[in-house]
């Protein structure tokens, strides 16, 4: 009886299915846990009753929930998927991939429905949920698609450095580069987040065209709930959000238009500088393969040296916005309209009057004091705690967890054939022992095909040296010699990987000589039963 027809008659084939439920019930339980992580980290940072509160005092104690929570709405999807690549779901007929992409888009909701009960502690009344998605997609596709990029290469990359890392490298450069000249913009205007401008936007922006002597750019309205505005360099074009329009005059959106053309009059090597910001977070992709060759603290490490050099790129930003700021108010004699459109969206943004940190953006109040205007509310203090502790933590937790666990690229999950699906199955549902420990029941009675199919599943699910040692020995016993010698070889260089110290150094392994004793005494054992030489015929 082959191995395939010995495991069919171990189970019959709907049973398979009881599985699925199992499936099911770790997604939903890690979506809950995960989220209640979300509620533990905000909990402590919830603002007083902000009800007759000045506007710039409001937006000063929800600020550090919004950063928390922004935070989270990105490392804890990414926790999610990391901790269900270390669950079992190979029983289930359920594809290996769907648990692992559905639980993060169920905790992504969950986090945006914490969001949604935040935004009314700034806003008065809470966002909808439909809003809360639409600013999500905004923030992915405009303002920071390179982030998509950089996640989408790093779950993607494989654990050595060779030819496929150095071919994922070359690619994520070159989609941060598509992205940087409007790709996530099309996508966008693709998916109708963006559209054509109306007669007053048009006629808007003609006339601050004219009055800084520019060419006239073209203009696009982002169908968006918040107030925003924004300039596209590489396509010459102004964006600005419908809400935007309802929330300012002609003036004061003249004036804020001119802000935007000024930074389409920026020079190549600012914009160059632009692209070098998201292109100097490239190498954190190699996180994985540098956790395998050297210490997983080197990514850490090499995390922490990457975010520094973002520092002066950020400096050079801010310089510009101030640049802008200046040619903003250079022509009307009146730089009233500006201010007032400055403090108009960031009231309704709940954005805080001054940063607790030096961002790439003046804070409020200092843009008003160099545009000659007195703010009518003294300076504000800046938002406490906005670093959000507790996140941190979770965030580091989830990439030491996606270091340590997540040894392969999500796509590159070996399917399993029938045989061995069938035999995980029977390990879940019926024994609670491993598959490994299965087969050396079946192999006491005898029934050595089921058992050598028992052992590859084991394998297929858990890639362990051991199990390969194992198997060469029931593949020696079968006959099947070059087999047997391919899965001990296997074992021996699992077996033979050095143990590094946290600086990534080779240290002395006395278990590692205890492993390759244990291989060498299985060769002996080996070579007896199937001397190289039949090996070697047989191949």
């Amino acid at each position: 009886m082959s191995a395939l027809d010995g495991a069919r008659a171990l189970l019959p084939p709907w049973l398979a299915w009881l599985a699925a439920p199992a499936v099911v019930a770790w997604v939903l339980a890690a979506c809950w846990a995960i989220t209640w992580l979300a509620v533990w980290a905000t909990r402590g940072l919830r603002p007083a009753p902000l009800d007759g509160l000045h506007w710039t005092e409001r937006a000063r104690l929800a600020w550090p929930v919004r950063t928390s929570l922004s935070r989270l709405g990105l490392g804890l999807p990414l926790l999610a998927f990391v901790f269900l690549r270390t669950l079992p779901f190979a029983a289930s007929p359920v594809p290996v991939w769907a648990p692992r992409l559905v639980a993060p888009v169920l905790t992504w909701f969950a986090i945006l429905f914490v969001g949604r009960r935040v935004s009314r502690w700034w806003r008065g009344s809470p966002l909808g949920v439909g809003a809360m998605v639409r600013i999500e997609l905004e923030r992915w596709l405009l303002w920071y698609p390179h982030g998509v990029v950089l996640i989408g290469a790093a779950l993607a990359m494989p654990r050595d450095l060779g030819t496929a890392a150095a071919a994922l490298v070359v690619a994520t450069t070159a989609a941060i580069v598509a992205v940087h000249f409007g790709a996530g913009f099309r996508l966008a205007r693709a998916l109708g987040l963006v559209g054509e401008p109306s007669k007053r936007l048009r006629a808007i922006t003609v006339a601050a065209a004219h009055a800084l002597g520019e060419p006239t750019p073209r203009a696009f309205e982002l169908r968006s709930p918040l107030g925003t505005a924004a300039a596209l360099p590489w396509n010459h074009a102004v964006l600005i959000s419908t809400h935007s329009l309802e929330l300012l005059d002609d003036d004061q959106l003249g004036a804020v238009l001119r802000h935007e053309l000024a930074h389409l009059g920026e020079s190549r090597l600012h914009g160059a500088l632009r692209l070098l910001a998201p292109l100097a977070l490239v190498p954190m992709t190699l996180f994985r393969p540098l956790a395998a060759v050297t210490s997983p603290l080197v990514a850490v490490y090499a995390a922490i040296g990457l975010s520094i050099v973002q520092l002066p790129l950020r400096s050079v930003s801010r310089r510009l916005e101030e640049r802008a700021d200046s040619i903003a108010i250079r022509g009307p004699a009146d730089p009233t309209p500006y201010v007032a459109a400055l403090v108009t969206l960031h009231r309704d943004g709940g954005i805080p009057a001054v940063d607790a940190k030096r961002g790439s953006h003046p804070p409020l109040y200092d843009r008003m004091l160099a545009a000659g205007v007195m703010p009518d509310f003294p300076r504000p203090a800046p938002p406490t705690g906005s670093s959000g502790g507790a996140t941190r933590v979770i965030l580091l937790l989830g990439l030491a967890l996606s270091l340590v666990a997540d040894s392969r690229p999500f796509w590159d999950m070996p399917p399993l054939d029938d045989a061995q699906q069938r035999a995980v199955t029977i390990e879940m549902l019926f024994t609670g022992g491993t598959a490994a420990e299965l087969a050396e029941q079946r192999l006491a009675a005898g029934r050595a095909d089921d058992a050598i199919t028992l052992l590859s599943a084991a394998i297929a699910v858990d890639d362990w040296w051991g199990y390969r040692g194992q198997l060469a020995s029931l593949l020696a016993d079968a006959g099947r010699c070059e087999a047997a010698w391919r899965e001990l070889g296997l074992a021996r260089g699992q077996a033979a990987r050095p143990r590094r110290d946290i600086l990534g150094r080779e240290v002395d392994d006395a278990i590692g000589s205890e492993r390759l004793a244990w291989i060498d005494d299985r060769e002996d054992r080996l070579d007896e039963r199937c001397p190289r030489e039949a090996a070697a015929d047989e191949t």
